[in-house]
């Protein structure tokens, strides 16, 4: 227990003599009360005026006034700071620092002499730290209250070095009057080090991550050049970057870049980065950072990294980076490998795709000439037909009626007979029509869809059909391509249902849904189990689904069979119609 040693209790020897060491059996507390201690002491001055310093251990049990705690003088509090080993600790009166102890001089390369010589404490303040630290000290000294309060700040060390500190302040008040301010301070420079450090890595992690992310949502290079380069400006301290990336005959071409156009012609045009590119490419390795000869405005050296883009062994490019020397650093480069590996995976697939979506194209643009090819033939083959076996079928029926009125059967068998053969012709003439209009729907190419499909199912219910047919198009007129697509679905669809439903109950439905047209053929035949229908293409029976499917799938619309045993089946095709602008999925008349 500390106390303060009261004059005329065993402050003298005989005499009135000063000792080095007194010894009291009897201490009077601050406020008054005497009680038994065991204390030694030796006399001080302060500020020129004498005191003494006493030390004693307290005999009798006794609580102290709430009062006392907030009224110790500069001594105690002192050796209450100094307490903690290790601990730096200043007494500042006013802007002067008055005692600096050792550890604060270890701490800031300064001697107490040179500390107690400054104008200011702040003088030993980082100058970003200046201002801050002197609004905080005086918010201090205009409290009146004694409770600790604590801030970080940063000095700079004799040797030019940043030290970062956690400084706590207790003011100190003598008769109700603040007289100095005492601080302790702790060397943080380690803690905060590391702290940056986990800073660091957490937001490349991060970084990584995000990219990872970014660039998997694109299939464009050059988008995923422009996140790639975001992504790494805001994790490392880059000055400029560029992605190059292999063509289809090996060339390296730029697929995105960033950064001033002087350091990007300068990064691109020197031996030491076209060296390291060449090395890049040739081994498939990192090898070192190398410095440009011509440093960037300020004088700061330009340290340059590339880093080779591989898959599977083969190198589809390249990622450079040009910054600082501090770009150099273990955890930058290791973050910058991390993210050429996800751009070389992400440009990879953007190659294949590219090289897919060319083959789907091609394969589009051959099924659409298969498909035309099919609708010429067609057309020939109805022509042919009209102008042949039409005609001869024609021209058979006519000479049979000629020669029925002229010839008078001899018995009603032979009347029979030749009536017969009068209806086969006729017959015959009317099919030969038939497979014509089948194949060269005059009706579609006159008047479209909608008057095409209203007489396709006029035909049928003429032959007796239960056949219902709503549209909702008012003859609107689609592209050539849709309408031809759309009737050969309804046509091989219907053809279905004579073949296999065993019913001749259907309906038909055309309308626009979705920005789209919509087609769907019902029956209410005898059905099927979905499982057995076709996915792919074959033989037989299956030519005619497979045939409806390509040619929705061609327009880029959507084909499906739905049935059940017993209920019947829905056949739906909905195909994608231009917009105003003519930008479509399907093709313009």
């Amino acid at each position: 227990m500390k106390v303060r040693m009261v004059p005329g209790q065993g402050g003298r020897g005989q005499g009135g003599r000063k000792r080095t060491d007194v010894i009291a059996k009897k201490l009077v507390r601050l406020y008054g009360a005497v009680v038994d201690a065991e204390a030694w002491g030796r006399p001080k001055s302060y500020e020129g005026k004498p005191a003494g310093l006493g030390v004693g251990s307290e005999k009798t049990e006794h609580k102290w006034p709430e009062e006392v705690y907030w009224h110790r003088d500069f001594y105690e509090t002192l050796l209450a700071a100094q307490s903690d080993v290790g601990e730096g600790l200043l007494v500042i009166e006013g802007e002067r620092i008055r005692y600096a102890n050792k550890a604060f001089c270890l701490t800031s390369g300064y001697s107490a002499e040179e500390l107690t010589a400054l104008p200011s404490y702040s003088d030993l303040a980082a100058k970003d730290q200046r201002p801050l630290l002197d609004d905080w000290m005086r918010r201090r000294r205009r409290e009146d209250t004694v409770v600790e309060d604590r801030c970080e700040t940063a000095i700079l060390h004799r040797s030019g070095r940043r030290v970062e500190l956690e400084v706590g302040v207790r003011p100190l008040l003598r008769e109700g009057q603040l007289s100095h301010l005492v601080a302790v301070v702790h060397d943080i420079t380690a803690r905060k080090q590391v702290e940056e450090r986990l800073q660091i890595s957490l937001g490349m992690l991060v970084a990584v991550h995000e990219a990872g992310r970014v660039l998997s949502s694109s299939l464009d290079p050059s988008e995923i050049g422009k996140r790639l380069l975001e992504v790494m400006h805001r994790v490392s301290d880059l000055d400029a970057a560029i992605l190059r990336a292999r063509d289809e005959r090996g060339r390296l071409s730029v697929v995105h870049a960033r950064g001033p156009r002087g350091l990007l012609q300068v990064a691109s045009t020197a031996m030491e980065a076209q060296g390291a590119r060449l090395r890049a490419l040739e081994t498939g390795q990192y090898r070192r950072p190398f410095s440009l000869a011509q440093p960037k405005v300020g004088g700061m050296p330009v340290v340059g990294l590339c880093l080779p883009l591989v898959i599977r062994e083969r190198v589809i490019g390249l990622l450079e980076a040009y910054g600082p020397e501090t770009l150099a650093k273990k955890i930058a480069v290791e973050t910058l490998q991390s993210l050429a590996g996800q751009a070389a995976s992400a440009l990879e697939n953007a190659q294949l795709y590219s090289e897919l979506n060319e083959r789907e194209r091609r394969l589009k643009g051959l099924v659409g000439k298969l498909l035309e090819a099919k609708e010429e033939e067609r057309r020939r083959v109805a022509y042919e037909v009209h102008d042949g076996l039409t005609q001869v079928a024609i021209a058979a029926h006519q000479h049979l009626q000629a020669f029925a009125k002229g010839y008078l059967p001899d018995s009603a068998s032979s009347q029979t007979k030749l009536e017969d053969t009068l209806e086969l012709a006729r017959q015959t003439v009317r099919e030969a029509r038939s497979v014509i209009a089948d194949l060269r729907p005059t009706a579609l190419e006159d008047f479209g869809l909608t008057a095409a499909l209203r007489s396709k199912v006029e035909a049928l219910q003429a032959d007796g059909w239960e056949i219902s047919y709503d549209e909702a198009l008012e003859d609107e007129r689609l592209p050539h391509e849709i309408e031809t697509a759309l009737y050969r679905v309804t046509q091989e669809a219907l053809a279905n249902v004579r073949k296999h439903a065993q019913t001749v109950h259907a309906r038909i439905t055309l309308a626009r849904r979705h920005k789209g047209a919509y087609l769907e053929v019902r029956d209410w035949g005898r059905g099927f189990e979905e499982s057995a229908v076709p996915k792919v293409g074959g033989w037989g029976e299956q030519v005619g689904i497979q045939g409806m499917r390509e040619r929705i799938a061609w327009l880029g619309g959507n084909f499906t069979i739905r049935s059940q045993p017993g209920v019947g089946t829905r056949v739906v095709a909905e195909v994608p119609l231009p917009t105003p602008e003519g930008a479509n999925g399907g093709r313009a008349r």
